[in-house]
């Protein structure tokens, strides 16, 4: 940054003959050493600065929030443009007592100077303040915090629930607790895994590879040999046990400190190594974020334009803008310089508001707009973090073996019944009301448990009698106690041939009036073919003649 008598030295004399009546400076010809000391003067700069429009003054406020100085792409953008004119021209035109904008205004004050600095792209041109007069000018007194960052919206309705997150990440624990995966692709955003279907937010794998990175900090999963991992039961069953609210306050905070790169999981840009530091910037973004008015819908452009306009370098510093090496992803185009921000800091900001604040339940993010929550409001510390029980929703168990569970219900308890259950279907994000996860117990989701160790009669039967609040149906009752007795049982093959263990057995069914009518076909003596459509009628009409069938085309929907 230069000094002000070394700036005045490329001033033309009628330049320096308007400051100097705008400071009310008698100056000699083209004295510049004169015009400077008078410039420096303490009381008289003061006299000037407040001869200023309020604009004028408050665009001094945010260049020296900004280190003195803006790019003349930010200068004009946000304070206007100044004419380029020569010395005929400024003599007829007299600009500087009607200035067209900020800039202009300030320019003839003797207040700004253009610059020229050298950046790896070559010269770059700033407006700034001289060094030795900015500590003449009212400081700042934290922009940021002052300064409304950006504007409201139109109210917005959510469709989500804000504590998805706890609901998927109990499903990750409960899916690593069945068959370890290996971590690495769990994190790798651009990889489709089998869990992704089974998350209420199943469309973003970044969301997955955030949650499989949150927990690995909150050690919830732990590597063993071949970069799997397995469930450290000392940490997750704590955090499974936690009342809801609780458990998404862990996943907020561990975010905050977690070395996960938000700037590597932008869907508009790529690179070969990250160099940005992200917890730096997250927080740096979140102290603004905290300015924003509670219970308000807010734009999202414009909390991106303040923080462009207040705190553009939270991310990168000066000598980052040219040496960073990141391309957009769609047109391979390299984002270099302070005019790439909006492509870059902004793109980085869009993603953290609509991504990991939005999906942890910190704001609600729609439609170009968002609102915090109470735990994005405490994250902040704006208030106390919300707490109260869960409320007590307990699952229920169907003649037909599958297995409806609320997602209030005790995220540990449900760990449990995915264990030993094919994982048939899990609740949209945007189901609020009433949603449920459903699971079925099946012939190879009961061997799964067995070898695990555990009994069909004295462990899973009284587990599921008493976290469903009492009894199970007679006929699911009947047929898992048969199943566990004698593992003989009728099996619907994968060329629809349904064989059935004895011929005492095949006369039973017969006579039966639910199974009956679907044995005409003979396959073999103790086997019949099924029409496709009618797999699974016949299934569950064996389960009302108290028989679990071992289905081979149902593939267990859990890993195995």
């Amino acid at each position: 940054m230069i000094s002000l008598q070394r700036a005045l030295v490329d001033y033309e004399p009628d330049l320096l003959e308007v400051i100097a009546t705008r400071w009310d400076v008698d100056l000699p010809t083209a004295d510049i050493d004169a015009l400077s000391a008078a410039m420096l003067d303490v009381e008289r700069a003061e006299q000037t600065w407040a001869t200023l429009s309020s604009a004028a003054q408050a665009a001094l406020a945010v260049m020296l929030a900004q280190d003195g100085r803006l790019t003349l792409p930010q200068m004009t953008q946000r304070f206007g443009e100044l004419r380029q004119m020569g010395v005929a021209r400024r003599e007829r035109e007299k600009p500087w007592l009607n200035p067209i904008s900020v800039t202009e205004e300030l320019v003839y004050a003797g207040f700004i100077i253009k610059v020229f600095d050298q950046t790896p792209e070559g010269a770059r041109a700033y407006y700034a303040i001289p060094s030795d007069m900015q500590p003449l000018l009212p400081q700042p007194i934290n922009l940021s915090a002052s300064t409304e960052p950006g504007q409201p919206a139109l109210p917005r309705h959510p469709v989500d629930d804000t504590l998805s997150a706890v609901d998927d990440m109990t499903t990750l624990l409960a899916y690593a607790r069945i068959q370890p995966p290996k971590i690495a692709s769990w994190l790798e955003p651009n990889a489709s895994v089998i869990v992704d279907r089974y998350l209420r937010r199943r469309e973003d794998r970044a969301y997955r590879a955030l949650l499989a990175q949150l927990a690995v900090d909150l050690h919830l999963l732990t590597e063993t040999t071949g970069g799997r991992v397995e469930v450290n039961s000392d940490s997750a069953r704590p955090w499974l046990e936690a009342p809801r609210l609780h458990q998404a306050r862990l996943l907020l905070e561990v975010w905050l400190t977690s070395g996960w790169n938000d700037l590597a999981h932008v869907p508009s840009l790529q690179a070969e190594t990250w160099p940005n530091r992200p917890r730096l910037a997250r927080q740096q973004a979140l102290e603004s974020l905290a300015a924003v008015p509670l219970d308000t819908w807010w734009n999202t452009d414009s909390f991106i334009q303040y923080m462009h306009d207040v705190v553009p370098d939270f991310m990168r510093t000066m000598v980052d803008y040219g040496t960073w090496q990141i391309l957009d992803r769609q047109s391979g185009r390299l984002l270099l310089g302070e005019d790439e921000w909006l492509f870059v800091e902004g793109a980085l900001l869009r993603f953290i508001i609509s991504g990991p604040l939005n999906w942890l339940g910190a704001l609600h993010a729609i439609d170009g707009a968002f609102r915090l929550t109470a735990l994005g409001a405490a994250m902040l510390e704006q208030v106390v973090w919300p707490s109260q029980e869960d409320r007590l929703d307990l699952p229920s168990i169907n003649a037909d073996l599958t297995i409806e569970v609320p997602v209030g219900f005790s995220r540990f308890d449900r760990l449990q019944i995915a264990r030993f259950t094919a994982w048939h279907r899990s609740p949209d994000i945007c189901v609020v009301e009433r949603a449920t996860y459903q699971y079925r117990l099946t012939t190879q989701s009961l061997q799964r448990v067995e070898r695990e160790g555990l009994s069909i009669t004295s462990q899973v039967i009284p587990y599921l009698s008493r976290v469903c609040g009492g009894a199970l149906p007679t006929q699911a009752g009947e047929a898992l106690t048969r199943w566990a007795a004698s593992k003989s049982t009728p099996t619907l093959q994968a060329d629809f041939r349904l064989t059935i263990p004895s011929a005492e057995v095949a006369a039973e069914l017969k006579r039966s009036r639910h199974v009956g009518r679907f044995l005409k076909r003979q396959a073999g003596s103790q086997a019949f073919w099924i029409q496709q459509a009618e797999l699974a009628t016949v299934r569950d009409a064996l389960l009302r003649e108290g028989w679990m069938a071992h289905v081979e085309i149902e593939a267990d929907n859990a890993p195995l």
